[in-house]
């Protein structure tokens, strides 16, 4: 994928029931959470599979240990913060 282009889709209807089950399928495909709001997820498209993490009433020092770790914090909604995280391939034997 060129890194001058950027292809975007949203998933309508995800709740919050199923959106990390979503986020779960879609990261493993190369798409990774840029916006959310109610009833849809912003997804971008990438050559590498993600991870997603949604924590509720995270600290400022969790979000700073997650920061560390390699997460980035796409946003918060209500009591919700949404993370992300590009995953390597798992790498052969």
């Amino acid at each position: 994928m060129s890194e001058t282009q950027t292809v975007r889709t949203k998933r309508r209807r995800a709740t919050a029931f199923d959106e990390m089950r979503i986020l779960e399928q879609e990261g493993r495909h190369g798409w990774h959470l840029v916006d959310f709001g109610p009833w849809r997820l912003d997804l971008e498209a990438s050559d590498h599979p993600w991870q997603h993490l949604r924590l509720a009433w995270p600290s400022p020092a969790v979000l700073q240990a997650l920061s560390e770790s390699g997460w980035t914090l796409v946003g918060r909604w209500a009591w919700w913060a949404y993370l992300k995280r590009p995953t390597p391939p798992a790498e052969s034997d």
